[in-house]
């Protein structure tokens, strides 16, 4: 009976030893795997086809935009929210609407944060208000908080990352 106990134990030992280097093994495959954001360091990072997209749906909207007109202000803020909306889906983070992959954020991590949610904000106004204006001023600072926010995160590759938005 002491002899069947301890093979037993030996059995358990041996899994469980087994199981904490298959667990070691996988967590650091995943962490090889993990999205990479560029926040608050310089990563050396490969200019991808993707990244010419997401370079050319934003030089788009900054040749649209014109704070003069509503219409092409107006715009352009829905056009810019829905690239950081996609950005956001290609670093991996989850939700069913932008809201809940940007609270998924922190402004520790992300200085442009509290900009981007503003600018968030007006464009929910756009979309869900009727006849809502937006002021030329507003959707300048509603803009460069976009622009500071792909910056910070690295889909612009611009030197100003990192400086966050004032709006």
């Amino acid at each position: 009976m002491i002899k069947e106990l301890q093979i037993i134990i030996s059995i358990l030992v041996g899994l469980n030893g087994t199981l904490f280097v298959f667990f070691i093994y996988s967590f650091y495959k995943g962490w090889q795997l993990r999205p990479q954001i560029a926040i608050g360091r310089k990563v050396k990072k490969t200019f991808t086809l993707r990244d010419a997209i997401f370079k050319e749906r934003w030089n788009k909207i900054i040749h649209q935009f014109s704070p003069n007109s509503t219409e092409s202000s107006k715009l352009s803020i829905i056009e810019a929210d829905k690239l950081v909306d996609d950005a956001l889906k290609q670093i991996g983070l989850k939700g069913e609407h932008m809201a809940d992959r940007l609270d998924q954020l922190s402004e520790d991590d992300i200085f442009s944060l509290p900009g981007i949610w503003r600018a968030h904000r007006l464009r929910n106004s756009i979309v869900h208000t009727p006849g809502f204006e937006v002021r030329p001023q507003t959707a300048e600072k509603a803009i460069e908080a976009y622009k500071a926010f792909l910056n910070e995160i690295g889909v612009l590759q611009e030197e100003t990352a990192g400086k966050g938005s004032e709006y």
